[in-house]
């Protein structure tokens, strides 16, 4: 989460928001896969671990300038609630919803960090963030019309889960504050933000009981460095090389890949049905991701048109 100025994007950053993108929300279907057999906290604490150790492997191949320790520790902190404890509530959540359901609740953290910045900051909310929201919204219940008549949901998993959303939220808005005020590089954030939500899930894990031995991660080596390397070292480490080269609004059109993505994958991999109305949903929700970005990028453009 790196704050930046308006830059022409660059093929690479345009490659690594799709890569992260893609990648996160496939990992919550496999979360929810690996809670069949693990608590919450040892699937957060051996995912954050094994993401923490690849980024600071790769931090010593990377140019280095002196950072001081104070301002390692901020990024930290807001690791230990953004990914920390948001993806141990969110992978609770994940055991009394179904796997596409899940992914499509993830899709509305952008409207609800805006709300959060709205009620935290005074940010000001745009109408159209409030017309996205709606139409997303509208897609939402479409889906879950289907999949509660399957009986694949509970109130209680919905409630958890927005909880959830809501402490990402915070952690995103201080991250935000962050990077405004604060010139760490992006590579050293990723890197104790990882680290900071590692420490938290173990205390977690230590608190409710860690049973994970070497033979039952040996048997799920597959799924848990998937989401360790691949959607948390990887994704991190993407999601802020691309946040450092191009618009936020660019990267907000981007994210709009994700709920589709994840949601095609927590199908597959739970043999879900996929219904009219959830692929109707689905395609209400991406829009409604999309967009604000697109209004905004649309005005832009008929502003910059000369006369």
């Amino acid at each position: 989460m790196a704050s930046i100025e308006t830059r022409a994007q660059s093929p690479a950053a345009v490659l690594a928001a799709i890569y992260c993108f893609s990648a996160g929300p496939v990992g919550f279907a496999i979360q929810k896969y690996l809670t069949a057999w693990f608590g919450p906290a040892e699937i957060i604490a051996v995912q954050m671990t094994t993401g923490a150790a690849a980024l600071w492997a790769v931090s010593l191949f990377l140019q280095r300038r002196p950072v001081a320790p104070a301002e390692r520790w901020k990024p930290f902190a807001i690791g230990i609630l953004h990914p920390g404890i948001f993806m141990i509530a969110f992978t609770a959540a994940s055991r009394s919803l179904d796997g596409v359901t899940l992914i499509l609740l993830s899709a509305f953290m952008p409207a609800v960090v805006g709300l959060a910045a709205r009620l935290l900051l005074g940010e000001p909310l745009k109408a159209t963030t409030f017309f996205g929201m709606g139409v997303g919204f509208a897609g939402l219940l479409l889906v879950i019309s289907e999949r509660q008549a399957g009986g694949q949901n509970s109130a209680g998993g919905y409630v958890t889960a927005l909880s959830a959303l809501g402490l990402a939220a915070c952690g995103q808005l201080a991250g935000r504050a962050l990077h405004t005020r604060s010139a760490v590089p992006w590579t050293v954030v990723a890197t104790m933000q990882v680290s900071g939500a590692a420490a938290v899930a173990w205390a977690a894990a230590l608190v409710t009981g860690f049973g994970m031995g070497l033979a039952d991660a040996a048997r799920h080596w597959p799924s848990l460095a998937y989401i360790g390397l691949v959607a948390t070292a990887g994704g991190y480490f993407a999601y802020n090389f691309a946040l450092s080269k191009m618009p936020v609004l660019q990267l907000g059109l981007l994210s709009s890949i994700g709920p589709a993505t994840g949601a095609v994958a927590a199908a597959v991999i739970f043999d879900s049905p996929f219904g009219a109305r959830t692929a109707a949903g689905v395609a209400l929700i991406v829009l409604g991701t999309a967009l604000p970005g697109l209004i905004t990028l649309a005005r832009g453009r008929t502003a910059a048109r000369p006369e």
